[in-house]
This record gives structure tokens, sequence and C-alpha cells, in this order.
């Protein structure tokens, strides 16, 4: 799961990801949501990535979320 502030800029993410997965032939799905819905599904995935706009969030969501979580650097 991609998260950013309201799911715009990780959907476009998530959507150039799954194709590159796909091309390699790689077994893997990624979604994307904004920072809300995620307190809400965090169960539904292996792993979370933060986009930079929201890394701040990480220290918050690891104490409700028992689940990797990635921010993902603005370089």
């Amino acid at each position: 799961m991609i998260c950013c502030s309201c799911g715009l800029t990780s959907s476009l993410f998530a959507e150039n990801l799954q194709e590159n997965f796909q091309k390699q032939h790689i077994n893997a799905s990624i979604e994307a949501c904004d920072i809300n819905t995620i307190q809400n599904r965090p169960q539904d995935y292996e792993l979370i990535l933060l986009t930079p706009q929201v890394h701040y969030y990480k220290p918050q969501l690891l104490q409700l979320i028992h689940k990797p979580i990635v921010t993902i650097p603005t370089t």
C-alpha cells in the first residue's frame, strides 16, 4: 500500500509500479490510499509506503499498525 495525503499522488505511483511489476513478471499487487484510509485497512497489506508529504505520520502509524512502514525519500 502506498499512502499519501489525498490518494492522488500515490495512485499514479501505484499504477506505474504495478505496470513495471507485470512487465517483469513479479507477482505482487500494489494499491494506493490517503493517510486517513490506511488506519482503517492496515491488515490487508504486508508493507506500507508513505510518500514524502505524509512521512511525519510514521511514528503515529507505528503505534496503530503492526506492519512494516517505510517512508519514500524525496530524492
